[in-house]
């Protein structure tokens, strides 16, 4: 559903908006969850604390969140971002559990005990007809028939079902 308010918007609004809103619940949690900001803080120290040094992150998670909140949004193409992706030492050192080659629709990662999916574009996962010409996408498309196995996947990979 897209609120009435946003209707209109352009894709530079929708960026505004989503940066705008992301800044305001971080400056929120910042304001007033401080003993809850300080615990994951003081857990991600932990965590790192076993890392060596060149491991470790440059800043602590209040900073990060404050440089969040307190910086502008970098905007980009695309394409762009796949090739700092593609350029950056960890992947050219091979650290990334699935190396970035190009293109993808998304990503998936195990961190701590969980898993995490994220899809930047979730239509593969729906049965659609788009246009007026009612072309099939998504689940529908003939051109993408792995979708199904591909979302069956994710969804055992999540469960603990395949590693």
């Amino acid at each position: 559903m897209i609120e009435p308010e946003v209707a209109f918007f352009d894709l530079k609004d929708n960026m505004d908006l989503a940066e705008s809103m992301l800044k305001y619940v971080i400056a929120f949690a910042l304001d007033h969850c401080a003993d809850d900001i300080q615990f994951l803080k003081e857990r991600q120290e932990q965590e790192e604390s076993t890392k060596p040094q060149s491991e470790r992150s440059t800043m602590d998670l209040v900073t990060k969140l404050h440089f969040v909140v307190d910086n502008e949004f970098q905007r980009l193409k695309y394409e762009e971002a796949i090739q700092i992706l593609i350029n950056s030492t960890p992947n050219k050192k091979g650290k990334f559990q699935y190396p970035i080659e190009g293109w993808s629709q998304g990503a998936c990662k195990k961190y701590g005990k969980g898993k995490i999916v994220v899809f930047g574009e979730a239509a593969m996962f729906t049965a659609q007809l788009a246009g007026p010409n009612k072309r099939p996408i998504g689940m529908n498309s003939p051109d993408a028939q792995e979708n199904h196995q591909l979302l069956l996947n994710i969804i055992h990979w999540l469960d603990g079902r395949m590693d």
